[in-house]
């Protein structure tokens, strides 16, 4: 049974320039992030997101309202 093919670069057929960049953009973020606390959190097997937590790696309060509503989005309880 043939499975259905959700993956953007699949579609487009090649990656361009602007999508190289803009995930260099993203790394350097997620790197400037990382150094003011924010780790990512496994919300499920399946999900993870990127949150603000504490020296000790726990979320803040900013970071389990984030959680809180992806949850709530997704449906999870």
């Amino acid at each position: 049974m043939a499975s259905s093919i959700n993956n953007w670069v699949h579609e487009k057929g090649n990656v361009t320039d602007k999508d190289r960049l803009a995930l260099e953009r993203a790394k350097k973020m997620e790197q400037k992030l990382e150094k003011q606390g924010y780790r990512w959190i496994k919300v499920n097997e399946r999900l993870q997101t990127f949150v603000p937590c504490d020296k000790d790696g726990n979320p803040t309060l900013e970071g389990q309202r984030k959680i809180a509503l992806l949850k709530e989005s997704q449906g999870i309880k």
